[in-house]
C-alpha cells in the first residue's frame, strides 16, 4: 500500500511540472503527455517537442539572464538541437541548464556554413552513385 501512494505522489509531482512546463511556454497541457505513458520519462507536447523530466526541472528552476531570457528559451534550445542534428549527428549541442546558463553556440553564419556543406555532400553522393552506376553498366 505504500509503495502504490509513493507511485502516485511521485506521478502527481511529475505532471504537475509537465503543467507548470506547459504553462511556462504557453503550451497546451492538453496536447502534452507522457511516452509510452511512463510518467516522469519523456514527455511529447504538440506532437513536436520532446522533453525529459531533467529537462522540464532545469527549465523551471534555473532562470536565463536578462540579457538572454528572449534568446535563451525551450523551443529555441530545442529548434537549435533539431537544426544541428539535421545538419550531423557529429555537431555536439548543449543540455537546456547550459543552454539557459549562456554556453557558446554555433552562430547563424556558421549554422548556413554546415548546412551548405551538408547539401554539397549530398550532391557530390549523387555524382559518385551515378559514375558507379554509369560504370558498372561496362
Amino acid at each position: 500500500m505504500k509503495t502504490k501512494k509513493l507511485k502516485e505522489s511521485y506521478e502527481s509531482a511529475c505532471n504537475d511540472y509537465l503543467k507548470e512546463f506547459c504553462n511556462r511556454h504557453e503550451f497546451d497541457f492538453d496536447n502534452a503527455y507522457w511516452v509510452a505513458e511512463d510518467v516522469g520519462g519523456v514527455a511529447v507536447i504538440n506532437d513536436y517537442y520532446f522533453v525529459n523530466m531533467q529537462e522540464i526541472i532545469h527549465d523551471l528552476e534555473i532562470e536565463a539572464t536578462e540579457e538572454l531570457k528572449s534568446e535563451r528559451t525551450f523551443p529555441k534550445w530545442f529548434d537549435y538541437c533539431v537544426r544541428c542534428k539535421s545538419i550531423s549527428n557529429e555537431i555536439i549541442t548543449p543540455n537546456l541548464k547550459a543552454w539557459k546558463m549562456g554556453c557558446p553556440i554555433h552562430s547563424e553564419g556558421k549554422m548556413r556554413e554546415f548546412e551548405h556543406g551538408r547539401a554539397r555532400i549530398a550532391i557530390i553522393k549523387q555524382q559518385l552513385k551515378n559514375s558507379i552506376d554509369e560504370a558498372n553498366k561496362f
